[in-house]
């Protein structure tokens, strides 16, 4: 049965998984800590589902929040996780994540 397009208003696609790269992104973003913390052997796929994880967490428990801000809380939230060894590896972290994924 042909859609009937005079039922909608309008129309929304999202697209931002399939032609947007954001997982490459995080990974990337999340390299000065991992690097400085080698000991914790994180994988992407693991990094991937622990991101999903507190940005769940996150938008549900704030569902106003900016996303600028989501991100500087995913981080925090990863680097209390897991412990680094050198705060100087966490500090600049979220303004690189937030960059990476957003002018991805």
């Amino acid at each position: 049965m042909p859609l009937n397009y005079d039922n909608y208003d309008a129309l929304s696609f999202d697209c931002y998984g399939t032609l947007i790269d954001w997982e490459s992104g995080i990974w990337r973003a999340f390299q000065p800590l991992l690097v400085e913390n080698p000991h914790l052997q994180i994988d992407q796929n693991q990094l991937l589902t622990d991101f999903a994880a507190f940005e769940n967490e996150i938008q549900s428990n704030h569902p106003g929040m900016p996303y600028p801000e989501v991100l500087k809380s995913i981080h925090n939230r990863f680097a209390l996780f897991i412990r680094p060894r050198r705060s100087g590896a966490t500090s600049r972290i979220p303004e690189i994540l937030s960059f990476c994924l957003l002018n991805y």
